[in-house]
Order: C-alpha cells, then sequence, then structure tokens
C-alpha cells in the first residue's frame, strides 16, 4: 500500500497515535515523491535492536545519492503506542533542529509509515564518521586516553549542541557517546531524539542563576499498560547494545516521570528519584561523559558485569561513590574536579550551559568558533566516497 502524504503537524509530540489516521508523513522540499521505501536500496546495515534498525541506502534513481534509513517497527508488539509516540517526538524534535542554524543534528529529508506493515521510516542525512562511542572504544582498544585540548573541544561543542537543542524548548533525555555522531569534518552531531521531550516554561534556576525551562507533571497512566510500558522502557534497546563501558539509561519525563528510557549509566539522580526534572538533566549526562573521557572509566559501572539495578542504586549514591572515584583517579586537577562536581551535582546547584562557558576548565576556548565551527576539530575521519561506513563497523 503507498503511504499517504500529509503535512507534519509538529506540535502533537503526545496525543495518542492510531497508524491508520497519525499524521506521520513528512516530506522536505524535492522529496515528496520518495515517500516510499520501494524508492531506496540499502546497502548495509549499520545498526539493528528488537524494534527498529538503521540502514545506508541509496536513492534507485540516483548513484550519488546516499542516506541513513531508520525504520522503526511498531506492528504485533505489546507497547505499540509507545512506541508510536516516540516516533512522532523524533520526527518532530528533527523537523524543530532542522529549522534552527545552531542545532547540529542530522537533516531530515523525509518520514513515512508504511500500514501494511507497521514500520516509521526516518530518512535521513547520512553521518559516516561514527559515532563518539565508538571512536572512545578505538582509543580504549588502541590504549590511547584523550587529551586535554581533545576533551575540551568535545565537551564544548556538546555545550553549544545541547543549549541550542535546550533554546527550542526540548530535553533530549538520551545524552550518551552512541547517540552522539561525527561528521565527515570532525564535528559532532546530536541524535537519536526518540526519548527527547517537549516542555513548559517554569522559572527554575540553576546554578547559573539563568532561568531554565522545565517539564511540569501531569496526570499519567496506570494500570496494565502502564505496567507494560515501563517493562518496554526498561528492556529494550531499539537500536542496539553497546560496549560494556558505554551503556547509557534515562528516565522518560512523562507525566508524574516514573517510565524509563535506555540503560542506566548517565541517568541524573533526580531522574533515578522520580522526581520533576528540568533540561538539567542533561548536564548530568554530560558530566558522566566529561569524567569517562578525562578517566577513561565509567562513572557509576564498577565492572562489565554491574547490572542496570546496581548502577540505579549507585547513581542513588552518588556523593560517596564520586568521592571515591575521583580519589582513584588522581591527579585530576582541581578544575577538572571541580567542573565534573558542578555537572554531578543536585539539580538545583548544577550548573547549565551559562554556567559552563565561564568555567576555568574552558580558559582559551573561543566559545564563538565553537559555535560557529570554525574551530578546528582534532580528528578528521578519512572516507573514501559518500557511503563509507567503515566507522560504524568496529562498533557492531
Amino acid at each position: 500500500m503507498e503511504p499517504i502524504f500529509i503535512p507534519s503537524n509538529s506540535n502533537r509530540l503526545d496525543i495518542p497515535i492510531d497508524p491508520s489516521e497519525e499524521e506521520f508523513n513528512y516530506s522536505f522540499t524535492g522529496f515528496e515523491s520518495k515517500l516510499n521505501i520501494n524508492s531506496y536500496e540499502t546497502i548495509a546495515t549499520i545498526g539493528s535492536g528488537s524494534y527498529g534498525e538503521v540502514c545506508i541506502v541509496k536513492d534507485k534513481k540516483s548513484t550519488n545519492e546516499i542516506y541513513a534509513l531508520k525504520k522503526v517497527f511498531y506492528a504485533d508488539v505489546n507497547d505499540a503506542e509507545l512506541i508510536k509516540k516516540r516516533a512522532i517526538r523524533e520526527r518532530d524534535a528533527m523537523i524543530a533542529c532542522n529549522k534552527n542554524t545552531n542545532c547540529r543534528s542530522p537533516k531530515l529529508y523525509c518520514s513515512f509509515i508504511d500500514k501494511d506493515e507497521g514500520v516509521f521510516y526516518f530518512l535521513m542525512e547520512f553521518i559516516g564518521g561514527g559515532d563518539l562511542n565508538s571512536y572512545c572504544y578505538r582509543r580504549i582498544v588502541e590504549g590511547k586516553k584523550f587529551t586535554m585540548d581533545e576533551i575540551k573541544f568535545y565537551i564544548a561543542e556538546l555545550v553549544c549542541i545541547l543549549e541550542a537543542f535546550h533554546n527550542l524548548g526540548f530535553i533530549h533525555r538520551d545524552i550518551k557517546p552512541e547517540n552522539i555522531m561525527i561528521d565527515r569534518d570532525g564535528h559532532l552531531i546530536l541524535g537519536d531524539y526518540g526519548s527527547s521531550k517537549q516542555v513548559h516554561n517554569v522559572n527554575h534556576s540553576g546554578n547559573s542563576g539563568a532561568s531554565h525551562s522545565s517539564s511540569v507533571p501531569s496526570a499519567g497512566t496506570s494500570g496494565a499498560g502502564s505496567a507494560n510500558a515501563h517493562w518496554l522502557e526498561q528492556n529494550n534497546k531499539p537500536f542496539g547494545n553497546t560496549p560494556p563501558n558505554f551503556q547509557s539509561f534515562l528516565r522518560n519525563p512523562n507525566s508524574s516521570y516514573t517510565s524509563y528510557i535506555g540503560t542506566p549509566q548517565y541517568m541524573a539522580v533526580e531522574v533515578v528519584q522520580g522526581v520533576v526534572y528540568s533540561k538539567l538533566c542533561d548536564y548530568w549526562s554530560l558530566g558522566a561523559i566529561l569524567f569517562e573521557l578525562i578517566t577513561g572509566q565509567a562513572l557509576f559501572v564498577e565492572s562489565p558485569d554491574t547490572t542496570e539495578q546496581k548502577i540505579r542504586e549507585n547513581i542513588g549514591n552518588w556523593r560517596g561513590l564520586l568521592n571515591t572515584a575521583i580519589s582513584k583517579n588522581q591527579p585530576l586537577s582541581k578544575v577538572q574536579e571541580s567542573l565534573i562536581r558542578e555537572l554531578i551535582a543536585p539539580e538545583r546547584k548544577r550548573i547549565d550551559a551559562t554556567g559552563i562557558k565561564k568555567h576555568p576548565f574552558f580558559e582559551g576556548i573561543d566559545w564563538s568558533a565553537i559555535q560557529d565551527r570554525t574551530a578546528e576539530p582534532p580528528f578528521k575521519p578519512t572516507l573514501s566516497h559518500n557511503g563509507d561506513y567503515s566507522y560504524f563497523q568496529s562498533s557492531n
């Protein structure tokens, strides 16, 4: 059955979705006639999981047009409604990002639904440099620690990316190395918006003294459907697993914010505790990534055998664990330790982008050059052609 083209309504983030009625199809100019899986030929699958996969495809009518095609399967699953809602969130967040030049996200060319097969499709720009997860993994295997200049560059780019995304009124909620991609020039791109949440404006101040956009709890679901949704978000990783030291877990700030998404390593303490949280949860995740880049160790994972429940317990006891981790990973400079402690901190004391940019850790950083992407990246992928996916092969 040929998908029906209906323009996207980007305001409908949390409306229950019937795939026979949902206005999911979206097309960037020039792609109106390409809302059909038969328009594309698969070159390779670069990621897969229980409910989806990501492939590299080419337009059958052009030998030079290469894309990433993300498939989200919703047919014949217990909680199809949850999967559909996440697909809508991802589509709308990407549309919003694509309209803002400061948001560094893959370009979404079109999205469409195959109602007979029960699949959502996202046709996106292919980012050929792999992701930060696989890059970190290669560095560990090679025994090459990141230099402080490299760390400053990558964290600074992430700060600017998060600031722009938050300014659009979204929380990402799944900041982790495998969702941070590297483009052909070596700059970072934020991906996977399926866990993102559009929030309301609430006066919520962090340690920078700035006003933050916060999400307000609303009435949630209950009963068996809710329990199934919690299980789905806890136990299924739609696009595959990461190496043991690079797993993440994030809770879904929806309604009373008691459902989980992902795996636990980068989840903020207020999320673990099930209280209302804001965009500052993304900066906790940034702090966890910063700690890993500096030390080469996962902050809340003691070994590859550490269970998700144990990781959540560790995050709940974060103060003692952070003190122990810092003492074990000396010598950390006072400036490095200070920034980590201002990110891995209670939400009311945690700094946001404004505070981060003022921190002495970034002394000498040209924030304008970071924002404009005129700063020289420390690593530039070597790609032989547009469809070169060699940087993804090492992570699968």
